[in-house]
């Protein structure tokens, strides 16, 4: 369904149905809501399953060898499910969502005028016979590029602002007041020539009450838990935004950690606050608690991130992938923890040829990591000198009878109970 586009979109098609048969619909743009559902509607009888994809979409393969006849079999295989989930990927976040829906025995609509949710009216599937619904073989690269973002931003605060009045099912009210507080949050990043100092100042206010709001419906309605996880971190960011204390910050986040304490973005925020103003043992502190547990005092510690589990939500990749190890990295450089710094190090160099952050600050994560490298190989050639130092001294000290000279001589080495 096209909506109104003025490029070269419809051309484009009309170029593919003559090697693949399809359907154009043009239609008037209302709002998410309406022209999805509008989708629905019209491919209810074109098929038992629908791939939804945006223009700005494109469907890639993890497994290269993945065919078509592959994905049928998987559908047919899993024919109870109501839906399929695709793992969606941009620059910085991915995440789990519904692409592919079984239409035989299923009713399917849309909610909410952007940032449309789809929900499962009616299946005839008892869900006990639900099986795994995520496919691994193919995922959605997400490219983000269909026109101005600050537009798209300043549309769906439009859209929500008036809708939201309207809205009497709580849980669809506090999905709605979730992503009004990101728009605003997101425009007061915008480009610098959109909108003035004051302008952006006011964003992240409105951000704050928004989500304020948002968290005090929860205590009386039922709503998403993930969503409302999601809420209380980026309330933290906001009042980061608008100036309140480090201390009131901190524990902002803190009490979103700890309501999902496999979730690292919070924690990852705090440990970034504490480099920044150059309290590397606190940076530490926090930094520990998003990896799983590990010996320090290991020549070559294995470091691993906490996972996710099945959340769905604003998963990090950056944080993942490039920016935890690079500043937890620093942080044990700066306290004299050259192994763990060093692990690290290790760590990055896996995101080379995955991460388009790396790509960008290629030359800084390098430089950092030879620095890193340099300064681990030096302490162990001071260490290897001083071991030999060490065994040089007990063996003279075992051919000596004359014992106090040698403790005074050599006491700084060697431990007080070798001395008879």
């Amino acid at each position: 369904i096209d909506t109104g586009s003025t490029d070269s979109t419809l051309e484009i098609l009309e170029s593919f149905k003559q090697e693949k048969p399809g359907e154009i619909h043009k239609s008037e743009w209302v709002n998410f809501e309406t022209n999805r559902n509008e989708l629905l509607e019209k491919t209810l009888d074109k098929g038992k399953y629908t791939l939804l994809m945006d223009a700005d979409m494109i469907l890639k393969k993890t497994n290269p060898n993945f065919s078509k006849q592959d994905l049928i079999k998987h559908l047919e295989e899993n024919y109870k499910n109501p839906c399929f989930y695709l793992k969606q990927v941009n620059e910085i976040l991915d995440w789990w969502n519904n692409r592919i829906i079984n239409r035989s025995k299923n009713v399917w609509i849309y909610s909410v005028v952007t940032h449309e949710s789809l929900a499962l009216l009616k299946s005839e599937f008892d869900p006990k016979d639900w099986t795994e619904t995520k496919i691994n073989d193919l995922w959605i690269s997400d490219i983000g590029d269909g026109g101005s973002k600050t537009k798209k931003l300043e549309r769906d605060i439009r859209l929500l602002t008036e809708n939201i009045p309207k809205e009497t099912n709580s849980y669809k009210l506090f999905h709605m007041l979730f992503y009004l507080g990101q728009s605003y949050i997101n425009l007061s990043f915008s480009e610098p020539s959109d909108y003035t100092e004051d302008d952006r100042n006011g964003f992240k206010s409105m951000a704050l009450r928004i989500y304020s709001n948002a968290i005090s419906l929860s205590n009386s309605f039922s709503v998403d838990e993930e969503e409302l996880w999601c809420c209380n971190w980026f309330l933290a960011q906001a009042m980061h935004a608008v100036g309140y204390s480090l201390r009131q910050v901190q524990n902002q986040y803190l009490a979103s950690f700890n309501s999902r304490p496999y979730r690292i973005e919070p924690m990852y925020e705090i440990m970034f606050l504490a480099f920044k103003n150059n309290d590397f043992h606190s940076a530490y502190h926090f930094g520990k608690m998003c990896l799983e547990p590990f010996e320090e005092k290991e020549k070559k510690p294995t470091l691993t991130l906490l996972k996710p589990k099945k959340d769905n939500l604003f998963i990090r990749r950056d944080f993942h992938e490039v920016l935890f190890w690079f500043y937890f990295g620093h942080v044990c450089e700066s306290l004299g923890k050259l192994n763990l710094a060093f692990s690290c190090a290790l760590q990055l160099k896996k995101a080379k040829e995955i991460s388009k952050l790396y790509q960008l600050r290629q030359s800084e994560i390098e430089n950092w990591i030879k620095e890193v490298s340099n300064k681990l190989l030096e302490k162990m050639k001071k260490d290897a000198a001083k071991e030999q130092e060490l065994q040089k001294s007990e063996s003279e000290l075992n051919n000596n009878s004359n014992n106090n000279s040698l403790k005074s001589q050599y006491s700084k080495y060697i431990p007080h109970d070798l001395f008879i």
